[in-house]
């Protein structure tokens, strides 16, 4: 049945290509070319961008301009273009080939647009990228040097505009973007806002009037939008628990980090825009609070519920009744993330909401208290299954402790005890980063190949939380993960795969898995079919390493905690320089 489905799903995947197809015939007109200022031009053959509300397909595309800043390139057409272009590269030349491109709204003058195309600076353009995020460790971590701008300026550049939220987001690319046509998570939109906070502050500031912008009157958030902002549950999710908590961990980061407390009283659309309600970020915080005390709830262990699921997608396919694990599940992933978020989240309402700043606070300390009845002797529960049964008593599943290990819970002993389990049965035996699971986990109807998406895989967005765990109780542990999860790390291990030396995917396949080293493929996400310019691959090194280095969020600003590095570090962005390290 299974490799039924995989055929269905391919048939489905074939007829939705072809309608694009059509669609794009019908919606662009065929590329243009000028042969003397070697340039080609495609406009749009579109409707008026909608006036109101969100739209499933936005069909305003905007006109493309691509233009050839090397004058001694001999052009003759477009297709030519590119194959004399190929030929002159071959024939031994070796300075690089300057193209600009343009994108306008409106067409306009095209003319115009390729004059403009044309004025475009690409010694100027380089610099400007290449400084986003510049590390200098005197050339003891060369992959990581080579590495840190290139990540920041594909997470800078992956942003794009929306019209209906009138902000702009970091696509999630992949097979997301590119193949389902979906973008979001907010949870991802939280991750990426992060490390923005230092390389584009006002990007991060964007992502956070996406995620409240995605967000209902009830304080639940919605999963993904498509087209011209419409949000929708993907088919995943009606209600995801964990993007309240999400949110509450990037606005604080955000705040603390830029100083940016403006912001907080500004109010915000909620979804739809049309029903006119709004609220500032701060009564916000509070809704998110109240969102997850009253409607999420705890189960009868004291956690958090998972309701329709939380950062694991697939995790309602891990237990034997779904009903039951959605209705009354309780997630340890939920719970140690909100240990973590909500003190730091109460401070920014302690004066407009004192009130239900102290409900935060003392929601934190239970919910301490009951995650630390999870411990199982090596490492905490991912949770409960609903019928009273655990989650992870025989799996170690390392989405369920890295915010154990970052807000501290349990005593010193057993975060050490951790610590070395995790590197034992998870981190030690992949060479590319730890996965998932330490070993695969029954799935209903085999849905997740073992080594495959959350049965096991190696996800850059978690693997950035245990380098920051680690951060703060191994620090050399942190360091040698920063460097197996780098490009660099992935190219050694696997060089036959393509894929993972310049960009990657949300997540690799285990070394216990078949086809190591590549992405997952499923019916539901074929990963494989589009395995680059995933947003986590770019972003989940960079918050890695602004934690590995002590780069960290405070009340004062961003500050440098101390942390045992063996290298002497420098690292320069937009916001500032920050260094450490032992000294000379």
């Amino acid at each position: 049945a299974w490799h039924a489905t995989y055929g269905l799903s391919a048939v489905a995947r074939a007829l939705t290509t072809a309608a694009r197809a059509v669609a794009s015939a019908r919606l662009v007109s065929p590329p243009r070319f000028d042969a003397d200022r070697r340039a080609v031009w495609s406009a749009p053959r579109h409707p008026p961008r909608p006036a109101h509300g969100p739209a499933w397909v936005d069909r305003s595309l905007p006109t493309l301009v691509v233009a050839s800043l090397d004058e001694d390139v001999p052009c003759e057409g477009w297709g030519s273009a590119l194959r004399l272009r190929v030929g002159e590269v071959g024939r031994g030349r070796t300075e690089r080939l300057a193209f600009a491109v343009v994108l306008a709204d409106d067409p306009g003058d095209v003319d115009a647009l390729i004059d403009r195309a044309r004025q475009a600076d690409p010694a100027a353009n380089a610099r400007s990228w290449g400084s986003l995020a510049v590390l200098d460790t005197d050339g003891r971590a060369p992959a990581l040097e080579r590495e840190t701008p290139w990540h920041a300026a594909y997470l800078v550049g992956a942003q794009q505009p929306d019209a209906y939220f009138g902000h702009r987001y970091v696509s999630q690319g992949s097979a997301y973007g590119f193949v389902h046509g979906l973008q979001g998570a907010p949870r991802d939109y939280a991750i990426f806002s992060v490390p923005l906070t230092l390389i584009d502050p006002a990007g991060a500031r964007h992502l956070l009037q996406v995620m409240m912008r995605m967000t209902r009157p009830s304080g639940s958030v919605l999963y993904a939008h498509t087209g011209r902002g419409q949000c929708t549950s993907g088919g995943v999710h009606a209600a995801p628990t964990d993007l309240p908590i999400f949110f509450l961990w990037a606005l604080t980061e955000y705040v603390w980090a830029t100083g940016d407390r403006a912001l907080l009283d500004q109010p915000v659309p909620f979804y739809p825009a049309e029903d006119r309600a709004t609220a500032t970020p701060r009564d916000r915080v509070a809704q998110a609070f109240h969102y997850l005390r009253d409607r999420v709830g705890r189960g009868p262990h004291g956690l958090l519920r998972v309701g329709s699921g939380d950062w694991a997608d697939p995790i309602a396919a891990m237990v034997a009744d779904r009903r039951a694990f959605h209705e009354h599940g309780e997630s340890g992933f939920n719970t140690a993330f909100a240990v973590y978020v909500l003190p730091r989240a109460a401070s920014l309402i302690a004066e407009s909401h004192p009130i239900d700043a102290a409900e935060m606070v003392a929601l934190a300390g239970e919910l301490r208290r009951a995650m630390e009845h999870t411990w199982q002797g090596e490492w905490f529960l991912r949770g409960y299954d609903g019928r009273g049964g655990p989650l992870g008593e025989r799996h170690l599943f390392l989405d369920g402790q890295v915010w154990p290990l970052i807000a501290g819970i349990g005593d010193d002993a057993q975060r050490a005890r951790l610590v070395s389990t995790i590197g034992d049965r998870n981190d030690d035996p992949s060479p590319i980063g730890a996965t998932i699971l330490d070993r695969p986990h029954p799935v209903r109807f085999g849905m997740l190949a073992p080594g495959w998406d959350c049965n096991g895989g190696v996800w850059a967005a978690i693997n950035a939380l245990l380098a920051w765990g680690y951060a703060l109780h191994d620090p050399a542990r942190a360091w040698r993960l920063l460097e197996k999860q780098s490009l660099a790390g992935h190219a050694r291990a696997y060089p036959n795969v393509w894929f993972g030396i310049w960009s990657g995917p949300d997540a690799y396949n285990a070394w216990f898995g078949s086809r190591p080293g590549e992405t997952f493929v499923q019916p539901a996400t074929p990963m494989q079919e589009y395995p680059v310019m995933n947003a986590n691959a770019h972003a989940g090194p960079l918050l890695a390493l602004m934690r590995v280095l002590g780069l960290e969020a405070t009340e004062q600003g961003m500050v440098v905690q101390p942390r045992e590095v063996s290298v002497r570090w420098s690292l320069t962005t937009p916001v500032g320089t920050f260094s450490g390290g032992p000294p000379r």
